[in-house]
Parts: structure tokens; C-alpha cells; sequence
């Protein structure tokens, strides 16, 4: 299973990113195209994409740490928060 990646820009532009397991591509395009039609009008629901692997970093260095080292199978990757 990969992570589906969806954007839901609400009505004056924010947005947000909803993650969730999904088992196929096709469990995230009919995801989507529920979500669209159960949204609000004014909501806009993307599907970005499935990843193997989703991060979040709290700073610009913890970014930089992830990036850099995440394509590197032999290095350590360890985050302080």
C-alpha cells in the first residue's frame, strides 16, 4: 500500500494536505472523484499522487536533512524535535 496525497483548497484559498493509505490507484481516483462530489461547491479536492513515503518537517534543516539523506539507503536518518 501507498500513501495517497490529497489538496482541499477551500473558499479563500487555504489549503491542506490529507494523507491516507490507500490499497490502488483506483482507491484514490474514486476517492477523489467521492470526495468532489460530496464537497462543497466552493471546495476543490486534488489527488496529488500515491508515495511510498511521506514526511514532515518542522524546519528547513530537518527538510534539508530528510531530502538529502533519504536517497542515501546507508545513512542514518534521525530527526530531533
Amino acid at each position: 500500500m501507498k500513501t495517497a496525497v490529497f489538496q482541499v483548497t477551500e473558499r479563500g484559498g487555504r489549503a491542506r494536505l490529507v494523507c491516507v493509505r490507500m490499497p490502488s490507484l483506483r482507491s484514490a481516483a474514486n476517492l477523489e472523484n467521492w470526495l468532489r462530489m460530496n464537497a462543497d461547491p466552493a471546495t476543490e479536492v486534488r489527488f496529488l499522487g500515491r508515495f511510498d513515503f511521506v514526511h514532515t518537517a518542522l524546519s528547513e534543516q530537518e527538510a534539508e536533512t530528510l531530502i538529502l539523506k533519504a536517497g542515501n539507503p546507508s545513512a542514518e536518518l534521525t530527526i530531533a524535535v
